[in-house]
């Protein structure tokens, strides 16, 4: 699978719902746990927020992928860590019909090898975005 911004506009389009828009997609690593390798792992991500509130992953690995949705209104727990070197960490658990969900994304204003000419900005907005929402 090819990892650039084309797509990722590609994956995350079909996702939307009537009416809805992706404000800020982003690649990311997800952490997830592994029982076949016996801790965490991490898988990327195309990552946005929605003027739905909501947060859509597309995650994937070199086997499979799979999309999630959250709803900013389900947030239990929010914490946001910015390095200040372009590096942001955010962690969140969700309220969901099987209990608790944690979600721990971690990403960076630059992505080496371009391919994401946006991924600045929309680093930087979803950030913030995400971080006003939850005060």
């Amino acid at each position: 699978m090819e990892i650039s911004e084309s797509t990722m506009t590609k994956s995350i389009m079909p996702l939307l719902i009537s009416g809805e828009s992706s404000l800020c997609p982003i690649l990311a690593t997800v952490k997830c746990e592994s029982k076949r390798v016996g801790g965490r792992t991490s898988e990327y991500a195309y990552v946005t927020v929605t003027n739905y509130d909501r947060i859509i992953l597309y995650r994937f690995n070199e086997y499979s992928s799979y999309v999630e949705y959250y709803t900013l209104d389900t947030v239990m727990y929010s914490d946001f860590n910015d390095s200040g070197k372009g590096q942001y960490i955010i962690e969140f658990s969700f309220l969901t019909e099987k209990g608790t969900k944690d979600l721990y994304l971690t990403f960076s204003d630059e992505v080496r090898g371009g391919g994401f000419p946006h991924q600045r900005p929309n680093a930087i907005y979803l950030f913030e975005l995400l971080k006003s929402k939850m005060i």
